[in-house]
This record gives structure tokens, sequence and C-alpha cells, in this order.
């Protein structure tokens, strides 16, 4: 079962309603990659991917998954579509142009530095 924001206490309701109705617990899915508002209306925002990904405070990640873990169990949500693993190669792309936390070229560049993988087409960096 997946639920769209709303209102928490209706979305609460909801889900606790839901799972009374039924002697197998149902997973209840949410969509909390930017804190608490992706699985109501009334969550807590904390940032996008895009600010997270590119702010020098790494915490901020951290802190997104922390709120959403928090109020989504508050919630009722039992499994999260979080976090989003898009990458970023086509900037045109306004679907996920702010939801990925690094490009191609970061991820590259944050590769370990092991020369047994490397080959012609994906070299290593110089160290």
């Amino acid at each position: 079962m997946r639920y769209r924001p709303g209102p928490s206490a209706a979305v609460q309701e909801h889900i606790r309603y839901a799972q009374s109705k039924t002697r197998i617990p149902l997973l209840v899915a949410s969509n909390p990659e930017m804190g608490g508002a992706g699985s109501c209306d009334d969550g807590t925002f904390v940032s996008t991917h895009l600010q997270a990904g590119s702010h020098p405070d790494k915490s901020i990640a951290r802190r997104m998954g922390q709120v959403a873990g928090v109020e989504t169990a508050a919630l009722g949500c039992n499994w999260a579509f979080a976090p989003i693993v898009d990458i970023h190669y086509n900037w045109r792309n306004t679907v996920i142009s702010t939801r990925p936390s690094a490009t191609p070229r970061r991820l590259w560049w944050s590769a370990p530095r092991n020369t047994s993988t490397a080959s012609a087409s994906h070299p290593q960096p110089a160290p």
C-alpha cells in the first residue's frame, strides 16, 4: 500500500485503520526523500537532494534520513522509497534535475583508487 501525502493525522488514521482490518501486516510505502514532507503535507522539510549533495556539510543528508525515518514511522509507514539513487547524466531532464545527490563526475572522482579495476574507458584519477 502506498499513501499519497495528506495531513499527518489523516494519513496516520488511514494506515492504522487499514492495518486493523488485516491479519497479515501491510507494507505501507512512502516517499520520504526530503525528510518527513514526502509522507505527509505537514511533515518536516529538510532539504532537496541537490541541496544536501552540493553542500559541504554532509550531515545534512544524514539529518534528512533521520527526520524521514522518525516521521514516517510515526505515521505507520514501514517501507521507504528512499534514498533516491538517480545519477544526473542529462541536465535537461526536468524530472530528476533536483533529485540526485551527485553527478557522474563526483561519483567517478570519489571512487576508490584501485588500479586493478581501471580500464581504458574508465581510467582511475591520478593521486
